[in-house]
């Protein structure tokens, strides 16, 4: 069994990343963050979409109650504040409590990681509620740890929230923490593709070039008519946006994808080498394919289920996401998730 950490789930899901996808530099980079983190349930990969454009970024949902993180991390301030933002939000009298669901953690590897990484940090809103611009304010209290957010626009907010179409729900409010003076980032859900361009308009956010809403609805025509919209929120709404496409999880949805990647391969938005590795990422991983990679904490988990249920690791295509500025080349990312569960022993067994 191997040592306890995140490296040990990447393991398991790492040679189902073809060459198009990670290679070797690549996987380097990913295996010294994923050294660093304790095992996240969820987590996954952002990508260029792009044939030659080899950066693979990592993300993780942490275990907020007790995230473990290791002593050398604690070392640093930005950690030992991470510590305590995940204390708070498992304290069941603390605000964020309320507000908070759970903890995502970003890391940019564009170059190779630092011995302590700075990642992006992203709190998941409870959506049940509808978050008020106070709400966010102590949610980006919490993440902003190096100052206060004085630098974030009480009325850009204001009108971010009012403006949001029926429906429409703020789920995650996130800020980069290795970028100085990074504004804040509101991720928007359950907003519809034919209204983005509607809302951005009263937000104040304009596009001389009249050039994303033909690209939102070219590629909202392969896909689920509801988004998610990424906005940067600071003195006011910063220019560059994101539009995530999702295409419903199905018995089989590799069709669809399939569609989708050959439309965005043929726009020249996608390449065709990691379209089709991309496509091959998706399935499920159970212990005896993964061998003695299979870390100590679920072969614990495995002997208390038998009989009962399988542990199994899951991957999927999650999203993709045009990432647009005006006067600039717009850009498509791909998102992959992993995770692990253990599944009822019979539905396991359907599955694979």
């Amino acid at each position: 069994m191997s040592a306890t950490s995140m490296n040990s789930y990447l393991n398991v899901v790492s040679p189902y990343l073809g060459p198009a996808i990670a290679d070797e530099a690549a996987l380097c980079r990913l295996r010294t963050v994923a050294k660093l983190l304790p095992p996240c349930s969820l987590g996954g990969f952002e990508l260029r979409a792009r044939d030659g454009e080899p950066t693979v970024d990592f993300f993780v949902r942490l275990p907020y109650a007790n995230p473990g993180f290791k002593p050398s991390l604690l070392a640093h301030p930005v950690w030992q504040t991470l510590q305590r933002l995940c204390n708070s939000v498992a304290n069941p009298s603390g605000r964020l409590h309320e507000l908070v669901t759970h903890i995502f953690l970003e890391f940019d590897l564009a170059a190779p990681p630092s011995e302590t990484p700075i990642p992006a940090l992203f709190l998941e809103s409870n959506t049940d509620r509808t978050l008020t611009v106070h709400d966010v304010l102590a949610i980006a209290g919490a993440l902003d740890l190096h100052r206060q957010p004085s630098h974030i626009s009480e009325c850009a907010l204001d009108c971010c929230l009012k403006e949001l179409p029926p429906g429409a729900r703020v789920v995650d409010v996130g800020v980069m923490l290795s970028r100085p003076g990074a504004a804040l980032r509101l991720v928007i859900q359950r907003i519809q593709s034919a209204g983005v361009c509607r809302y951005l308009d009263s937000i104040g956010w304009s596009d001389s070039a009249h050039r994303f809403s033909s690209l939102v609805e070219d590629i909202a025509a392969h896909t689920d008519p509801e988004v998610m919209l990424d906005i940067d929120v600071a003195d006011t709404v910063r220019p560059k946006v994101g539009v995530e496409f999702y295409l419903r999880r199905e018995t089989d949805n590799r069709p669809r994808w399939k569609a989708l990647f050959a439309h965005l391969v043929d726009r020249g938005f996608a390449g065709p080498a990691k379209a089709a590795a991309v496509l091959e990422w998706p399935g499920f991983t159970q212990e005896g394919a993964a061998g003695h990679e299979w870390s100590e904490n679920l072969a614990l988990g495995d002997l208390l289920f038998r009989g009962m249920a399988r542990s199994m690791f899951w991957r999927t295509i999650n999203h993709i996401k045009l990432s647009y500025q005006p006067g600039q080349e717009p850009e498509i990312k791909i998102y992959l998730g992993l995770g692990h569960n253990w599944f009822p022993t019979a539905a396991a067994a359907g599955s694979v």
